[in-house]
């Protein structure tokens, strides 16, 4: 494929905002996924029977979360999520008045 130097850096631009958006929305999910009630839903589903694979989930899971609050890439990136979702919310509550 042959692209002139404008639609090059047009198209990366368009790469780099789909980056942006994909490893915002990875961020916010694993965020939501390893929230407590949500590691304490998956742990007491009617799929897991058995007490000791319910605590081997439970500690696998917290284990987890302990790791990517630990990881200062991973939480830079969970802030600006975190604060993009907050402007979106704030927006969405004004245009609702």
């Amino acid at each position: 494929m042959n692209l002139k130097n404008g639609d090059r850096e047009r198209h990366a631009k368009i790469l780099e905002s789909d980056l942006q958006f994909h490893a915002k929305l990875i961020a916010f999910r694993l965020g939501v996924m390893y929230s407590e009630s949500n590691i304490l839903l998956m742990v007491n589903s009617d799929d897991v029977d058995d007490d000791s694979a319910r605590v081997a989930i439970y500690e696998l899971e917290s284990t987890m979360k302990t790791i990517l609050s630990k990881d200062k890439k991973f939480m830079q990136l969970l802030k600006v999520v975190h604060a993009e979702f907050g402007y979106g919310y704030k927006e969405l509550m004004e245009l609702k008045e």
